[in-house]
């Protein structure tokens, strides 16, 4: 029985949003304020979910970048982040939320929707629910996050490796049934 599995996990959203935030306090426990916008980053992080070893390829995409349909072609799973105090980052997500579903052809997409910096309340632009809206349209769970504060944001990414374990143990459970005629 296969115990592991590996995953592209892409960070997508606007130029901002903190994506890259996200993944440096996922994988490195770290919060650094500056950001390059002009880059992709890959992170590599292992996590066990349900008995299973999950390895997540962790992708950083630069939605302007030359390679960001590359990219996308190869991610198994989604994280679409955008930022509760920037009304407009929601409105970019949603045109590349558009993008990529054309992109998969429409392909049932693992995705979890993020609404970060959480720990600036006093300045939100984004309800609440708007972003559980969203994700009831999307068919995804909703989380909001702080990478700043690390509030909630193992709990974004490890959702997404959930789901393809569980997707992984039906693929497992239908290869050991028997038909009996």
């Amino acid at each position: 029985m296969q115990n592991s599995i590996e995953c592209k996990l892409a960070v997508i959203g606007d130029n901002g949003v903190g994506k890259s935030s996200l993944c440096e306090v996922f994988v490195k426990d770290k919060f650094s304020a500056g950001y390059n916008p002009n880059e992709e980053e890959f992170y590599r992080q292992k996590i066990r979910i349900n008995n299973l070893d999950v390895t997540l390829d962790i992708l950083d995409i630069n939605f302007t970048s030359p390679i960001f349909q590359k990219l996308v072609h190869q991610a198994d799973c989604f994280l679409f982040v955008y930022d509760i105090t920037n009304e407009h980052s929601v409105e970019r997500l949603l045109s590349l939320y558009k993008e990529i579903l054309i992109l998969k052809e429409h392909k049932k997409l693992p995705k979890v929707l993020i609404g970060n910096k959480c720990d600036i309340f006093d300045k939100r632009e984004v309800g609440y629910d708007l972003g559980l809206k969203l994700s009831m349209e999307w068919g995804c769970q909703f989380i909001e996050v702080s990478a700043k504060l690390n509030t909630r944001v193992a709990q974004a990414f490890t959702q997404c490796a959930n789901y393809l374990s569980e997707v992984n143990e039906m693929r497992v459970k239908q290869k050991h049934c028997c038909c009996v005629t």
